[in-house]
This record gives structure tokens, C-alpha cells and sequence, in this order.
């Protein structure tokens, strides 16, 4: 009986093992968690190369984009700032034999009045100043009778003016009386010495130019020196000058027409002259080259001293060009890539950029480059 138990205990071995396990079911669970992990390890791998996969793709199978050379108005302005400046001015002194240290006791004169031959300028110390001309070789008083080269050149002066006198090199009465007349058109009565009219050099002012405007005039009372001129008389017009750059004085020629702007006010002017490289010789002022532009008569009242602004926009003829984007530069030179015959890789063709606006540059016409060659944007 007790064998019969035994065996009826021990039973079938597999079944004796899920008897032993008390959740049977947790078995299950656990494997069916491992195999999803897998898989979804194994998915994700390929999600994650994907988008390199489809960049390498996209990269290998993109089209060049290209576009044709071709003639392009392609202008540059160039910017820069000026100032305008006084032209050459020169002083009127008395000349020599005048009383020293005068005092001014009249002006007729004012800034801004035009420079003319044969006006009354001022009285200083009771002696008039009139203008003449510094051609004219005057040195000594002239009286009736005297003779010699200064007097035929004095005489070639006075018919110049409108005077009726013979150039025969001696003062003759017909030169007297030119000189009396003179004087009584400024209101003056002539010098004389022992009873006769006198040609009295020392009442003349004398400059080189014959034509200009007064700049500044000595007051009433003022004692005349070599600081103190009478007059200032501008013989060259105002005129604008700038400092450029290297790079700017390569864009900028003698004769080359410039746009001046000064508070909203326009006008346009010529460059006159381009001065040889400068060193900087003092803060504030760049080294470079010096211009000098006529002042525009529209702008003619500024006074030295103001700023303006300048410009030159480079002329809008047809130019090769290409694309800004499709030019590429190795080593500081610059090439493109031309289109080549099916299946051959593009040519790379040397180019030298001489202008570059709106999206063009315009390149140096030498051949290598025709008009309707395709060349390679992207």
C-alpha cells in the first residue's frame, strides 16, 4: 500500500515543474517583452541611418544649376567725403615808397566785390590805393617828358583800358592828361610836384592776376604791415578737396564727373586734379591721395571749411558678366566653371571681376569667356 502512494505522489515530471511555479503566466509575459525590444532596437537602427542614407541620395543625384554669361549694365557708385576750401588768395600791399605804417581812413571796397582794374580800393594817411595791374613794371614817379621801357609798357596799359594814348615809350601830354582822367573818375584830384601832373606809382596797388574777388578789406583805422594787408583778393575760385584711398584712386580719373551733395542741395562738378600718394602728417587725416574738384556754381555760396559729400557712379554700358554666386576663388584669384560637353566634368576658366553690382559682376573681356557660355551657379 504504501509503494502504491509513492508512486501516485511522484507523478509526471513536467507537470511536477508548473505545479512548483506559482505564476506561470510571468514566463510568458517576460519572453514576449524581450522579442519586442528586439525588434524595436532593430527598427530604430534603421530610422537613425536613414536621414544620412537620404542626404548622401539627395547629394549624389542633385542638378547643377547654371546660367549664361552674358552683356550686363553693371554700375558701382563710389562714396566719399570732401571739404570745400579757399582758393589761392593774394594780399594788397602797398607798394614801395608809400608812408610806412598807414592808417586807414577809408574803404570802398567790401568781401565779395569782384577784383577790377583802376578802382579806388581805400585812402590810407590821406593817400589813395588803386588797382593795377602787376604786369606793368611801375618803380619811380613819371613826369611829363620821361622816357623808357616802364613808360611804353604803362602806356600799352592805359590804351588796354580805353584810354587815347601813343605808345611811343615817352610821357608825352596825351599820358598826362590819361592820368589826370583817372584820377577825377575815383573823385580825386591828380598829384602834382612843381606845378606839373605826376604819375604817382606809390598810389597803385599792384597783384600778377587781372581778375579775382575780395576776399577781406582792412578796416577804417587800421594800421597797415605786413600782417595786415588792405585787401585779400581770391584769384583761383573756392574749390572742394578729399583725401581718397589707394583702392578709390584706381576708380577716379582727372576730368571724371562727380555728384556733390551738401545739406540737401545738389550739384555736379569735374575732378580737376589727382595728387601723388601722402603720407599721414597729422590725426584725423588718412594717408592717400589728394583731390581737388571745382566747386558747382549752384553751390558757390558755401564757405570754405564745409563738408560735403561726393560721389561717382561708374557709367551703366553693357559688360560681360556672370552671377556674383558662380564666381569661386582658390589662392586669391578668381575662376568659374564652365558647362562642358555631356558627361564631361566642368571646365574651370580663370576670370578677372572688374566690376560687381546687383547680383553681377562683370568681368574683364579676354576671351576665355564668351557671351552665351553657361557657367555654374550652384
Amino acid at each position: 500500500m504504501s509503494r502504491i502512494r509513492r508512486e501516485k505522489r511522484a507523478g509526471d515530471p513536467k507537470k511536477d515543474i508548473y505545479r512548483r511555479l506559482s505564476r506561470p503566466w510571468l514566463v510568458s509575459s517576460f519572453a514576449l517583452a524581450v522579442i519586442l525590444s528586439a525588434v524595436a532596437g532593430y527598427a530604430g537602427a534603421i530610422l537613425i541611418a536613414k536621414p544620412s542614407l537620404d542626404a548622401e541620395r539627395i547629394a549624389k543625384s542633385a542638378v547643377p544649376v547654371y546660367a549664361k554669361a552674358e552683356k550686363h549694365p553693371v554700375g558701382v557708385t563710389l562714396t566719399f567725403q570732401g571739404g570745400v576750401r579757399e582758393g589761392r588768395v593774394v594780399n594788397l600791399e602797398p607798394n614801395r615808397g608809400f608812408p610806412s605804417s598807414p592808417r586807414v581812413t577809408a574803404v570802398f571796397a567790401k568781401s565779395g566785390d569782384p577784383y577790377e582794374e583802376l578802382k579806388l580800393l581805400a585812402v590810407a594817411s590821406g593817400r589813395p590805393l588803386i588797382t593795377m595791374a602787376g604786369s606793368v613794371p611801375i618803380y619811380r614817379d613819371l613826369r611829363l617828358g620821361d622816357k623808357g621801357h616802364d613808360v611804353l609798357i604803362l602806356q600799352g596799359y592805359l590804351r588796354g583800358q580805353g584810354y587815347r594814348v601813343r605808345a611811343s615809350g615817352v610821357m608825352g601830354s596825351d599820358s598826362i592828361r590819361a592820368v589826370v582822367q583817372i584820377y577825377e573818375a575815383l573823385g580825386l584830384e591828380a598829384p602834382t610836384e612843381g606845378g606839373g601832373v605826376i604819375f604817382r606809382y606809390s598810389d597803385f596797388l599792384q597783384i600778377e592776376p587781372s581778375a579775382g574777388t575780395i576776399v577781406n578789406v582792412a578796416p577804417v583805422a587800421q594800421i597797415l604791415d605786413d600782417k595786415h594787408p588792405i585787401a585779400g583778393v581770391r584769384v583761383e575760385p573756392k574749390f572742394i578737396s578729399s583725401r581718397v584711398t589707394v583702392d578709390q584712386k584706381m576708380r577716379l580719373a582727372v576730368g571724371d564727373k562727380l555728384a556733390v551733395l551738401s545739406e540737401k542741395r545738389r550739384g555736379s562738378a569735374q575732378i580737376v586734379e589727382i595728387g601723388p600718394f601722402a603720407e599721414s602728417t597729422q590725426t584725423g587725416v588718412p594717408a592717400g591721395h589728394d583731390v581737388r574738384i571745382e566747386l558747382p556754381v549752384d553751390l558757390n555760396d558755401l564757405e570754405p571749411g564745409q563738408p560735403v559729400a561726393l560721389s561717382k557712379t561708374s557709367t551703366s554700358e553693357l559688360a560681360l558678366a556672370v552671377p556674383v554666386l558662380a564666381i569661386r576663388t582658390e589662392n586669391g584669384s578668381g575662376y568659374v566653371l564652365r558647362r562642358s560637353s555631356e558627361g564631361e566634368p566642368d571646365e574651370r576658366v580663370p576670370i578677372e571681376v572688374i566690376e560687381q553690382a546687383g547680383g553681377w559682376a562683370a568681368i574683364a573681356d579676354r576671351g576665355s569667356i564668351m557671351e552665351g557660355d553657361e557657367i555654374r551657379v550652384e
